[in-house]
């Protein structure tokens, strides 16, 4: 019997600490909105994120038209009816879907405008149009995010399954809006944007970045700047502005650091401006009040049909297989104190950052990805003995789990 690892508290104090550093909370001034019961305003708009997203998209009125103009699939088998149960909050992890948040995904996008004359500056029209002209649908699937598959003569982006941990977040604002954002990225990449390398948060590796922030052009990762730009100021108004302050402060410091750490430092040159906290995050909160003109209402279009072939080479299809060494959490090929962090991350429930196309931590059934002690689960453990490993110290390991550091078979 190998000896367990004991007395972690200071340690797993210590790290999360450093996380909570690393998220860089702000306080904001206290909201004294109560939250509304109306999820969404008379004029169209959400009025409320928390309440719309406890509401089933299989129950709203244009469900119909969002499977219509969405094809979900499954590894390329198309997806039947759609189980839900209000609140979706007390729904049992299990039945929470993937195919479920990519539908409360595309219903969100089509509210989320809520009436409003929003520019997007790579486009004209609303965002959810925009989607609908240049894809056929959604693929879920277990090897990573990327774009593009065809059924069809259609295309479709390919989003990752998730594991319990993200599926349980998407349920509220800020998971359903990074899978919003990865939606976005996707879908960009069927009018080319190659990755490259060498920006600030990868500047070694081959990919991971694009080469040029350019609002009037955005790339796959300027929209995903743009997007949590426009949730922090209010450009885009979801009505998370109507909760209560502490929710306020943890939603809008979230948009605020993944536009600065995550997608502002993955350009080679003319990064995108550093934001701050604005006075009145996610805009004012304008729940009960109708807004000048009606939700758009999707058009009974004629989906596109591209030519299929040939394939846009901007993320092409990957073949991942197990970590290639033991605690290599974010594909670098080297184990860092980033694993670690990223480790934690995942266990405190925050966002985390990979890069395309390695595995979301807490993917896969029988091997979890980010599992570094091979138990079945990403916990703070993982997280702990890759520090260890890191200071030189012994790493307990139960065999055949590999040691930390080591060649797995690929």
């Amino acid at each position: 019997m190998r000896p367990a690892l004991r007395n972690c508290r200071p340690v797993l104090a210590l790290l999360a600490a450093a996380v909570s550093a690393g998220a860089l909370i702000l306080v904001v001034p206290p909201v004294s909105n109560p939250p509304p019961a109306e999820a969404t305003l008379p004029g169209g708009g959400i009025a409320n994120i928390r309440t719309f997203l406890q509401q089933c998209p299989t129950n709203d009125p244009l469900y119909a038209q969002f499977r219509n103009d969405f094809e979900i699939r499954r590894e390329g088998v198309v997806v039947g009816a759609i189980g839900c149960t209000e609140p979706i909050s007390a729904m049992p992890t299990v039945l929470y879907t993937d195919e479920l948040i990519a539908l409360q995904a595309v219903r969100t996008i089509y509210y989320m405008e809520g009436g409003r004359n929003l520019s997007y500056p790579w486009k004209s029209g609303s965002f959810y149009d925009w989607m609908k002209a240049e894809i056929g649908g959604i693929d879920i699937r277990g090897a990573g995010s990327y774009c593009c598959t065809s059924f069809n003569n259609k295309w479709y982006i390919a989003i990752s399954a998730q594991g319990a941990t993200d599926r349980d977040s998407a349920r509220e604002w800020r998971g359903i809006s990074n899978r919003i954002a990865v939606i976005g990225h996707e879908t960009r990449h069927v009018d080319g944007y190659p990755h490259v390398g060498g920006c600030p948060l990868y500047p070694t590796q081959t990919f991971g970045c694009d080469q040029t922030y350019d609002e009037s052009n955005l790339s796959p990762y300027g929209i995903q700047w743009w997007l949590n730009a426009q949730w922090l100021s209010g450009g885009l108004n979801v009505g998370y502005s109507c909760l209560e302050s502490n929710e306020i402060t943890t939603i809008a410091t979230n948009h605020m650091n993944r536009a600065n750490n995550d997608y502002g430092r993955r350009f080679v040159d003319n990064d995108p401006p550093t934001l701050s906290m604005p006075v009145q995050p996610g805009g004012p909160c304008v729940a009960g009040t109708a807004t000048s003109t009606a939700s758009p209402t999707p058009q009974a279009t004629a989906t596109p049909s591209p030519t299929p072939s040939p394939s846009p080479t901007a993320s092409p299809t990957p073949s991942w297989t197990p970590p290639r060494i033991q605690g290599d959490v974010d594909c670098t090929g080297l184990v860092t104190s980033v694993d670690s962090l990223k480790e934690m991350r995942f266990s405190a429930n925050l966002d985390i950052s990979q890069t395309e196309p390695c595995p979301e931590i807490g993917e896969g059934a029988l091997l979890v990805w980010g599992d570094v002690d091979c138990s079945g689960v990403v916990n703070a453990t993982d997280a702990l003995k890759i520090l260890r490993y890191l200071a030189g110290l012994w790493v307990p390991q139960d065999e055949p789990c590999a040691d930390i550091g080591t060649q797995v078979p690929s």
